[in-house]
């Protein structure tokens, strides 16, 4: 299981999976018919994908620098 810190919300591999099949516009069946090392390669894009997305979020890139 993983988990969210700092929430400690925890989630199943089988839901990150499912959630990265939908990113990639896949169903769960396509992903599931994916070879272990491509279904490997969606899941770590779609975890680098969200990752940016909230680095994104949190650091805009108009944000005025601190002095």
């Amino acid at each position: 299981r993983w988990s969210l810190p700092p929430s400690g919300v925890k989630y199943s591999l089988t839901f990150e999976l499912i959630l990265a099949a939908k990113w990639r516009g896949l169903s769960d069946e396509q992903m599931e018919a994916l070879p272990l090392e491509s279904q490997g390669r969606v899941l770590a894009a779609y975890r680098t994908a969200m990752l940016l997305e909230a680095v994104q979020i949190h650091h805009p890139i108009n944000e005025k620098k601190r002095r």
